[in-house]
């Protein structure tokens, strides 16, 4: 049997030469990283950090804001909830436009309007012109602001996949995904700063601050985003895309039933943790629990989650094991959810704070964990699809289990407030009975509420979809499976075993390597192709 010579000796050594430029742990010298693949996920993580301050900047301040702007407190509130419904209306317009656009585009194009809308709320502060113009300016930015939170979210696992090599890309997804959270804990501690000891809300230079974090990702993204991705693939799923067509996409995916289970899985998850952190004041306040206690509880819930998405997120980089640890994180969700349902009636102080950080630190993962295992489960389908469905659920469910465990709130008479040690108003709302025993002005927009049967609905449903979850979630890593039958057939190519002329490998692996269209080999398609062939 002879063999033929595809190449020659120069681009033998050529070939040979960069292979010591690239990652030992790589067995295929058409790949390699790049150390600017970090300073991108920075970039990206900024950028996220950025909008997430200006999507609840108000919050902390809601009542300060509402005199401010000589509004309703409610109409400050729909400032947060106008960034959730513009999120899942632009998701499916961004989810088909990411394809088409390129990484560089979606960062540029998210960093110029979350800057635009931080300038024009800046521009609500000019107390020369009318109230109205002065709110429409703030609502028009922070919508603007909004419509690219989306963009900036679905970007983190498309920057993972053409950016960092298998072994990387879980805790990249977090890194630059779950800065949003953190940008959300940071309002809660800086927004209330720039309020004075006398209640006066410095509103203009608050507005300023927060526009500071985007004319920084501006920046950063012109100088370091020169192009969409680096010179060559860190991996081999780096490199495929099959599912151009953006409909044709989400039927594939919606026709996957481990990627439907996944979305229905995840997007409760988000949907509950997002519900629950909005109402844990009003959860725990008539039990005798501060609004500095609840605060804290919130702020540490959501850090303590971000440490135990790092830490799963290294543990997945390693074992590979996507399915398993989502399990292990929901299964151990809706047992911490359960015991706060248990227990957040008896009045334990700060000890809460505790109780709230485990339920953070075993189930916050799941969010970047699932976006990754997505992308496992859906390739070859455009990596933003799946990801964006899985985040449109997640905020769809959040605005429906908001209202819904809202509706479930029981009015709470002023006895049962007293009795219970309510903290939900302080002193300057109470007053004093025939009988001389002080009790709480109870005014129709001061009504407190018992969640308790809200509790009691959140641990049901996340007890449903964990035990729905761990029975029935059983995915196919289809971009784990494409990258190890790559690397097989790169190594049966390296080491001269591999019958090109085969028809069981004239496949689009194999293609991917060194054939053009046709089925030929074409040499400067990649720089493997100086390979021995078996003749017949």
């Amino acid at each position: 049997m002879g063999k033929n010579q595809v190449g020659n000796n120069d681009t033998n050594n050529n070939s040979n030469n960069s292979t010591k430029s690239m990652e030992d742990s790589d067995p295929n010298p058409r790949f390699r990283v790049y150390k600017k693949r970090w300073f991108v996920m920075i970039n990206l993580s900024l950028l996220n950090f950025s909008i997430a301050t200006i999507w609840l900047g108000f919050s902390p301040v809601a009542y300060k804001a509402s005199v401010y702007y000589n509004t309703s407190v409610s109409t400050i509130n729909w400032l947060s909830m106008s960034t959730l419904v513009v999120s899942i209306i632009f998701g499916f317009v961004w989810s088909y436009v990411m394809n088409r656009i390129g990484l560089r585009a979606c960062m540029l194009t998210s960093a110029w309007m979350a800057f635009v809308g931080a300038g024009l709320r800046i521009c609500s502060t000019i107390e020369t012109i009318p109230d109205e113009v002065r709110l429409a300016l703030l609502f028009i930015g922070q919508v603007i602001s909004g419509i690219v939170q989306p963009l900036a979210i679905y970007s983190a696992p498309k920057l993972a996949a053409i950016w960092f090599p298998s072994n990387q890309r879980s805790i990249a997804t977090t890194a630059s995904g779950m800065a949003n959270p953190v940008g959300v804990v940071l309002t809660g501690i800086v927004s209330p700063l720039f309020v004075d000891q006398d209640g006066f809300i410095h509103m203009r230079y608050m507005l300023i601050a927060y526009s500071c974090m985007p004319l920084l990702c501006v920046v950063m993204t012109t100088i370091i985003m020169t192009s969409d991705g680096p010179p060559s693939p860190p991996s081999y799923g780096g490199t495929v895309t099959t599912s151009e067509n953006f409909f044709a996409g989400v039927k594939e995916i919606l026709q996957n039933r481990a990627y439907v289970i996944l979305m229905i899985g995840v997007g409760s998850a988000i949907g509950l943790y997002s519900s629950f952190a909005t109402l844990v004041e009003q959860v725990l306040c008539p039990w005798g629990y501060t609004d500095t206690i609840a605060g804290v509880c919130g702020s540490v819930m959501t850090l303590a989650g971000l440490v135990g998405a790092i830490i799963m997120s290294l543990i997945v980089d390693r074992t590979k094991r996507f399915s398993e640890s989502l399990k292990f994180m929901f299964i151990s969700a809706a047992v911490a959810t359960i015991v706060f349902t248990v227990t957040h009636k008896m009045y334990m102080g700060y000890l809460i704070v505790l109780e709230m950080g485990m339920l953070g630190f075993l189930s916050f993962g799941i969010s970047p964990i699932g976006m990754e295992t997505a992308a496992e489960c859906t390739f070859p389908v455009g990596v933003s699809i799946g990801i964006a469905m899985l985040q449109i659920s997640g905020q769809t469910l959040s605005i429906l289990l908001i209202l819904l465990l809202q509706s479930l709130g029981r009015p709470m008479t002023p006895e049962e407030l007293i009795h219970h040690g309510s903290k939900c108003h302080s002193s300057s709302f109470t007053y004093f009975n025939s009988s001389g025993t002080a009790l709480p002005k109870v005014f129709p927009e001061v009504i407190t509420y018992d969640l308790t049967v809200s509790t009691y609905v959140m641990s049901g449903i996340m007890t449903f979809v964990a035990l729905s979850f761990l029975i029935f979630f059983h995915p196919t890593y289809k971009r784990m499976d494409a990258e190890k039958e790559a690397t097989r057939i790169q190594t049966a190519i390296n080491e001269e075993t591999l019958d090109i002329e085969s028809p069981r490998h004239q496949n689009d692996t194999l293609r991917t390597f060194c054939m053009d269209e046709s089925g030929e080999f074409d040499n400067e398609k990649s720089t493997n192709c100086e390979i021995k062939v078996r003749e017949e």
